[in-house]
């Protein structure tokens, strides 16, 4: 979420995908270790937007995960389904003074920092919306530079066609929409044996999604999983 003042330019312009993150950088570094120089860009500020509830407070199984949030702003979620209670977040942000938010889901967890990097760097630049397409046809990342209400009307959530839907909302609102690049999020079981293979290996990820791994043993451990998150 990044003040910004925008120069009036509208109308629609061709969907463009960003490019991956160039080889040799590490995509899942995390901000927070990210070493910063005098000339650094200013470090979006970050937030939480969750639904009461939610909290660990009404259920007490997600009280592990919670320490990941802690100190984070809170902007409670309202509205009925998806779209409207994504609707009522980037409303808030806008209120609050925010010309550029982007959110993402909490079932992305080995989401590469890179791409974060370069939702707020196409923002900032001369897009409207960013969208990151999920491997199901949904998104797990949406990010946008000026009030786009109607990106969240009238969407088949839950379904393939919901990054479809979204491109054509966008093109009837002439937003200039970029694609960033494909990842995937966890839904189903055979996401979560994905994002086990993740967590076991040696890669950046293992060491950046600490209580995710843990978490996840624990649902093991209680018998709600059938497999555990382990080194080797």
């Amino acid at each position: 979420m990044v003040p910004r003042h925008r120069d009036g330019r509208c109308g629609p312009r061709p969907v463009r995908p960003c490019p991956p993150p160039r080889r040799g950088q590490d995509p899942h570094d995390p901000l927070a270790r990210r070493p910063r120089g005098p000339g650094s860009a200013p470090r979006p500020p970050r937030g939480q937007s969750a639904s009461p509830a939610n909290g660990s407070a009404r259920r007490p199984e997600l009280a592990p995960l919670a320490g990941a949030a802690a100190g984070l702003p809170r902007l409670p979620q309202s509205g009925g389904d998806l779209g409207e209670r994504l609707s009522g977040t980037f409303l808030r942000l806008t209120a609050l003074g925010y010309r550029r938010a982007v959110v993402i889901g909490s079932d992305s967890p080995t989401l590469p920092v890179t791409i974060l990097r370069a939702a707020f760097g196409t923002l900032r630049l001369d897009a409207d919306v960013v969208l990151g397409p999920a491997e199901d046809g949904g998104y797990y990342l949406v990010g946008a530079s000026r009030p786009v209400a109607e990106l969240f009307r009238g969407i088949p959530w839950g379904t393939p066609g919901v990054l479809e839907a979204t491109v054509a909302a966008a093109s009837r609102a002439a937003a200039r929409l970029v694609l960033l690049p494909t990842w995937y999020d966890v839904d189903v079981p055979e996401d979560f044996d994905r994002l086990s293979a993740d967590l076991t290996g040696a890669g950046p990820a293992t060491a950046v999604c600490v209580r995710t791994r843990d978490f996840a043993r624990g649902l093991v451990r209680d018998g709600r999983l059938p497999r555990c998150p382990s080194r080797g």
